[in-house]
């Protein structure tokens, strides 16, 4: 026969099951985290499990790593990359000490470099940087239609995140005037050095100017693909 269940394990159910109430999906998260282990988590470990999750963060990374740095190791013949997935060119002639050794050494670079640029390296996604409310947001989005303010591109294609049409770095404020909805590709292409502002740019399309020689061209290309 089992033995009956733990206050513990009451406690817990009841809180999980009946009175949690939930904004986002950090409780449970954190939650999982430590039932997970038997000693107790640092906050980093639980921001990594919290990040394990984040969709829009693992779809960014996911391109720098496909533009940027797949690309540049690659390139250079260190990886390759086949069925979605990078390898290590010559990784299995590799012994565990040489491994190791390898770790070590990027271990040794990546601190040289850190100790460098110092909070450079993330300035774009540091924690000194006021975030945008949810309700500035969600009106940023909404102006949008939900859709890249840039591309076109829909937010069920990419995640769009709110850009400073005028980077904080150079003045802007977080005045709903100065925020336009980027796709993280657009918003990543245009960084913190470019004031482009591209409300109402999808609009502009369709509404031709009377004689411009590039509205004439898309005329045209749409009347013949009307014809096809």
């Amino acid at each position: 026969m089992p033995p009956p269940p733990s206050a513990a394990f009451l406690r817990l159910r009841a809180f999980i099951a009946e009175r949690m109430r939930m904004s986002h999906i950090y409780q449970p998260l954190m939650l999982m985290e430590l039932l997970g282990r038997s000693s107790p988590a640092p906050a980093q470990d639980v921001a990594r499990r919290i990040l394990g999750e984040d969709v829009t963060q693992i779809e960014y990374y996911t391109e720098r790593v496909k533009r940027m740095v797949g690309r540049v190791l690659t390139g250079n013949g260190i990886t390759a990359y086949g069925n979605g997935a990078y390898s290590l060119i010559g990784g299995e002639e590799l012994s565990d000490g040489e491994r190791d050794e390898l770790l070590e050494l990027c271990r040794q670079r990546l601190d040289a470099f850190r100790e460098q640029r110092g909070e450079e390296v993330f300035a774009h996604r540091s924690r000194h940087r006021s975030p945008i409310s949810g309700s500035v947001k969600y009106r940023v989005l909404t102006r949008a239609r939900g859709r890249c303010e840039c591309c076109g591109a829909h937010e069920h294609q990419r995640a769009i995140e709110v850009d400073h049409i005028i980077p904080k770095n150079q003045g802007g404020s977080d005045d709903i005037t100065n925020l336009q909805a980027l796709c993280f590709r657009c918003n990543a292409g245009k960084r913190d050095t470019d004031c482009t502002d591209f409300r109402g740019l999808q609009a502009r399309y369709g509404h031709p100017v009377a004689g411009c020689v590039f509205c004439a061209l898309e005329g045209s290309g749409a009347a013949s693909q009307q014809v096809v």
